[in-house]
């Protein structure tokens, strides 16, 4: 009933008397119209594709459109979509609109090509019944485009310009600012100010600077048929506040206060940076985004730099200025930490055509994606930061063809641009969409254009949501979903190494390439993290060697010179939310710096304030496994496979250092005898019992001889048995035969048993039993001797293993481990040795052996043989895989040898204290690493 009321009948909406411009008063009179096309039919069109103009007396001088206020703020809007408009005509002001004036009101429906012009003496009171304006087809001439505003700063003349079309004139308007209703609201009573334009463009001279302007542009046709209104522009001419500027050795960190709504809006910042006081290039020296931080590095010390930070549209208008601020770098880098930073815009396509992102997807991948970070900053030893910000489309996004990956790129980059980005405003792009199939990277490419701004490639990867992968993220933050976290840190790392190249650096390593690389390692996140941790440049971090094109060199307070920065908000962790001190390189004083604690594993860190984190009477300092307890040696012994554990076994570790569910206390042991290896598990609830065997003990997942054997404890059955075999012949089918990987082939791959004709380990082989009680399971497996698999079970024997336990309680997305996931721990077989026998024996085989004395100070001895005469490299390297020294590199003859380490590097400086690493690299393709710790 209201709404049909308010069809059929005008009327006064106030009845009291509202101030105009706190100059006079005038009374509130709402004027509505129907509007009908030639059929006598409502016009339900809506802004933008419909609007109008509103005039009196015939004087097109002063006009109001449907954008000018009601003075009823919960009234309808000037044009509801239902077939009616109205308009205040108290907003008409010098005149006032009086008591039977002409009202002219001019509707235009662009999306019915309809216009017509009613014009009425209004005298008060207003009639009851709305009168009709019928609007009839036209071709009426187009909005003009892009139009813009300049101020000239030497004399404040505002300069409109816009898209000239052949055969049409324009007509410019003009409001000012300030008249603003009592309320606080613009006016919008505009008045021309330039008539039958037959140009692009016209300055406006006649202002008072002390006041602001807006202006639109009208645009008549050769048939004399004037459009509508353009869109409004102006320039609301601010102050960037409270710019300072902190110096650093190499870096300067401005910060200054947000610039507030101002049209057209502000879509980012340009600094702008000069030696010279006042003095600034035409281009800025950076393309910042709506953060208010910034920080300028690669500056040399001790000198005066100037700032001055302005605020862009999206025309590049810049419409916000600071005052400008100096800072003079420090004259010594001594206390700060180094580290390289890359930006990147991860950009979410929330809805298309092709599916879906929930908030919650959004903020799981946001998640995920800090876990990865942290990942990158925690293995390249807190020297490589990744700073994301985030942006989220969520306008319907029709994909013509998915397939289209490059192209779709491009599709991205012009989006992005629409935002006001600029090409060298972030180093990489980083898409996920439901639209745009698998996850995959481009690498760094030339984006400009879409992309506007300086010549420079930028990073781009993407990922498809859902996300699909098996690897998990088995780290210390269980809500983590693995999949996003890898399929980012392996898709970005793409774009990172490709920046690298382009920055004429060497590129890292690959994870498409395990093959390749030179460091033993494990699976996923334990390859990534030894890459991470390898990349160096002439010995030094190689994430240092990012020149002035990409990325910062950002710096950050140091105070004790740990290579860990004291307290950095832009990193994932810094000294104060680790828990160490700022004042002490080694907080606890166990021998292991608090960088060291901190990076003492793939995923998290050893605590820096306790001097045994895993409380086994070892200092961290002085333990290989600082992070768990253990007692990494199989003894002899021969028990009973009944999936009863009974005295004899040695426990290995007994508990897990990571699980994203309820898993206390499980257990591992290992020993053996002449004819097997044994393994046992005692587990908190049932799961899966999965073990992977490097048998080689050569650090490397994909070598020869690895094992993987998965047994559940609950249906009693051995659910998985296969070795991989790299042997040359394996790698020479694998590469030869489509399907098969180059790098060797799985033994229960049925092609490899078709070529082979045999297994390296049958089911057979391997002996399984298991018992339970009170939802605690035991698990006992006995692995036979195995000359095929190099399992020869002789004391002294080395062997590598990693423990999973999957599908706890029945779930597969529920897991637990006792190591570092994706990496091998080493078992010995036989007792911890304790001396050195020199008895002759029979050199037939490779052997690294371990160091002796371990721990040691200063020195230690490191005995190794080679049954055959070839090159070999015995190297020294650091826990972040730097190397440190080299003992041996060259040709030795058969035989046993030693090398003795002083503690001392290449340079001849003493290294610091902590875990090291031996390598032994032969000709023959021969791999053996070890640990070793250096005590002071």
């Amino acid at each position: 009933m209201t709404r049909m009321n308010s069809f059929f009948f005008a009327i006064l909406l106030f009845a009291g008397v509202v101030n105009v411009n706190a100059q006079s008063a005038q009374d509130s009179i709402y004027y509505r119209l129907y509007v009908k096309n030639a059929s006598a039919q409502m016009i339900e069109e809506a802004p933008p594709a419909a609007s109008f103009v509103a005039y009196l007396n015939g004087d097109e001088s002063k006009i109001i459109t449907n954008e000018s206020p009601r003075w009823d703020p919960a009234g309808d809007a000037t044009i509801d979509g239902n077939g009616t408009i109205g308009l205040e005509l108290g907003n008409f002001v010098d005149p006032y609109f009086a008591s039977g004036d002409d009202v002219s009101v001019r509707f235009t429906d662009y999306a019915g090509g309809l216009q017509g012009t009613l014009t009425q003496s209004v005298t008060l009171p207003l009639y009851p019944l709305p009168p009709t304006l019928t609007a009839e087809a036209k071709t009426v001439p187009e909005r003009p485009a892009d139009v813009r505003l300049e101020i000239d700063d030497a004399t404040g003349a505002r300069t409109v310009s816009w898209s000239q079309v052949a055969g049409e004139t324009y007509d410019v308007y003009r409001r000012v600012l300030s008249d603003t209703l009592e309320d606080g609201r613009a006016r919008k009573l505009y008045e021309r100010v330039a008539q039958d334009l037959s140009a692009d463009n016209h300055t406006d001279a006649t202002i008072d600077t002390a006041e602001q302007y807006a202006y639109v542009v009208l645009a008549t046709n050769g048939d004399g048929v004037t459009g509508a209104p353009s869109d409004e522009v102006w320039l609301e001419t601010v102050e960037i506040a409270n710019l300072t500027a902190e110096p650093l050795p190499n870096n300067v960190k401005l910060s200054w206060s947000p610039v507030g709504a101002v049209n057209p809006p502000i879509v980012g910042y340009n600094i702008y940076r000069s030696t010279t006081p006042g003095e600034f290039s035409v281009e800025p020296t950076a393309y910042h985004s709506l953060d208010t931080h910034y920080v300028d590095t690669r500056l040399s010390l001790n000198t005066d730099y100037y700032y001055r930070v302005t605020g862009r549209t999206i025309n590049d208008q810049e419409i916000a200025v600071s005052s400008d601020v100096s800072a003079t770098t420090l004259a010594s880098a001594n206390g700060y930490h180094k580290y390289a930073n890359l930006k990147v815009l991860v950009v979410f396509y929330r809805n298309t055509d092709r599916g879906t992102i929930s908030p919650s997807g959004v903020a799981q991948v946001k998640e995920s994606i800090a876990a990865a970070n942290e990942f990158y900053w925690r293995n390249s030893a807190m020297r490589f930061n990744v700073d994301v910000e985030y942006h989220e489309f969520t306008d319907l996004m029709v994909i013509e063809n998915p397939d289209d990956k490059w192209n779709s790129m491009f599709a991205t980059a012009g989006h992005v641009a629409d935002l006001g980005v600029k090409n060298t405003q972030y180093d990489a792009i980083f898409r996920v969409t439901p639209a745009i199939g698998g996850f995959w990277s481009y690498g760094s490419r030339n984006l400009s254009p879409p992309l506007p701004g300086p010549e420079r490639n930028t990073g781009f990867s993407q990922v498809q949501w859902p996300i699909g992968s098996g690897v998990s993220y088995q780290g210390d933050l269980p809500s983590v979903e693995g999949a996003i976290a890898w399929t980012y840190f392996h898709e970005m790392q793409h774009a990172f190494d490709a920046i690298y190249g382009d920055n004429g650096s060497t590129e890292w390593y690959h994870g498409d390439n395990p093959d390749l690389f030179p460091v033993p390692c494990g699976e996923h996140w334990d390859f990534q993290a030894k890459m991470m941790r390898a990349f160096t440049v002439d010995g030094l971090p190689g994430y240092l060697t990012l020149n002035e094109d990409w990325g910062d060199m950002y710096q950050a307070m140091d105070a004790d010179n740990d290579g860990f920065p004291d307290a950095d908000a832009r990193v994932p962790i810094d000294e104060a939310r680790f828990g160490s001190s700022a004042s002490a390189a080694d907080t606890d004083g166990d021998g292991l710096s608090d960088r060291d604690e901190c990076v003492a594993g793939t995923f998290s860190g050893s605590d820096p304030n306790n001097a045994d984190t895993d409380g086994d009477g070892v200092p961290d300092g002085a333990d290989a496994h600082p992070r768990y307890p253990g007692s990494f040696y199989a003894p002899a012994f021969t028990p009973t496979i009944d999936g009863v554990i009974e005295e004899g076994w040695r426990q290995v570790v007994g508990d897990a250092i990571f699980a994203n569910t309820n898993f206390n206390e499980p257990k591992v042991f290992a020993c053996h005898d002449d004819d097997a290896l044994y393994i046992a598990v005692e587990t908190p609830r049932v799961a899966d019992v999965e073990i992977f065997l490097d048998i080689d003990a050569d650090g490397w997942w994909w070598g020869s001889n690895n094992t993987k054997i998965k047994y559940d404890p609950n249906t009693k059955t051995l659910d998985e048995l296969w070795t991989h075999d790299a042997s040359d012949s394996a790698r020479a089918y694998g590469a030869a035969t489509e399907g098969l990987w180059k790098g060797g082939v799985r033994d229960d791959d049925g092609r490899y048993v078709s070529y082979f004709g045999r297994r390296i380990f049958y089911p057979a082989d391997v002996q399984v039993a298991s018992t339970n009680e009170n939802d605690r399971y035991w698990t006992e497996i006995r692995i036979s001797k195995n000359a095929k698999a190099g399992l020869d079970l002789v004391d002294g024997e080395e062997i590598g293993m990693r423990v999973l336990f999957s599908s706890v309680g029945y779930s597969s997305a529920l897991w637990a481990t006792v190591f570092d996931n994706y990496s091998f721990e080493t078992i010995e077989l036989g007792e911890p040795v304790t001396s050195v026998e020199n008895a002759a024996e029979t050199i037939d085989e490779y052997r690294l052996e371990q160091n002796y004395p371990n721990p040691f100070n200063p020195t230690t001895t490191i005995r190794f043989q080679t049954p055959d005469a070839g090159a070999a490299t015995l190297a020294i390297y650091n826990s972040i895989g730097e190397r440190v020294r080299t003992l041996v590199d060259g040709r030795l003859a058969a035989g046993a040898h030693e090398a003795t380490w002083d503690g001392t590097t290449d340079a001849g400086v003493r290294a610091p204290s902590g875990v090291y690493f031996y390598s032994l690299v032969a000709e023959s393709g021969f791999r053996s690493v070890k640990k070793m710790i250096l005590l002071k």
